[in-house]
């Protein structure tokens, strides 16, 4: 489950750019994963996976006052489909 929240996400917004295929890493809308309606438990789960969890996205930063980052992943083609090993790819 957290693999597919990862990588085959449906949380709204998860594209950067409606017209291409570039998703953001992580979906929480405050650091510490708590709002005032919930507690961000899928969002927390999906970005810890992508980043961390899978042992292929290791991450390790030191957190700097007033510096910030931004982290975009591709999984999909221009038409949505599910990158495949086996075609070539070329980014433009």
């Amino acid at each position: 489950m957290v693999a597919n929240m990862a990588f085959a996400n449906r949380f709204p917004n998860r594209k950067i750019w409606a017209d291409r295929e570039w998703e953001r890493i992580t979906f929480a809308t405050t650091p510490e994963f708590l709002t005032p309606v919930q507690v961000e438990l899928d969002e927390r789960d999906q970005a810890w996976y992508q980043v961390i969890g899978n042992r292929r996205y290791l991450y390790s930063a030191r957190l700097t006052p007033g510096a910030g980052t931004w982290y975009a992943s591709a999984f999909r083609d221009r038409d949505g489909r599910f990158l495949d090993a086996s075609r070539h790819y070329t980014l433009t």
